[in-house]
């Protein structure tokens, strides 16, 4: 009795697509890194441009940049002030200032 071949697959060619929800990822932190850089280099054009593509995307993916900015300041902010508290402070002195600043303008 003779036992029937196993078919070697062709291991060549492309690789594996990556998984719909991984590309997605990618695209949202290429998206938000691009405005992060554009925002470095102060291109207020580039900035104009990153900010409508992403916009153009939907909700999901503008709400998912916003979170990913938001936690990259956050952290410069710690990193800055020494400790999340010292940053805390420092953004609540900075945010009343800017509130009290809007309210003036306003009457």
């Amino acid at each position: 009795m003779t036992k029937p071949r196993r078919r070697l697959r062709n291991r060549s060619g492309p690789p594996p697509a990556e998984p719909a929800e991984a590309q997605q990822l990618s695209a949202l932190r290429a998206a938000a890194l691009g405005l992060l850089l554009a925002g470095l280099t102060g291109d207020g054009a580039r900035v104009g441009v990153e900010t409508g593509r992403i916009i153009a995307a939907g909700e999901k993916v503008t709400a998912a940049v916003i979170g990913f900015l938001t936690a990259h300041a956050a952290e410069a902010y710690t990193n800055k002030y020494g400790s999340q508290e010292a940053a805390i402070d420092a953004v609540s002195t900075e945010l009343d200032a800017a509130v009290l600043a809007a309210s003036e303008r306003q009457l």
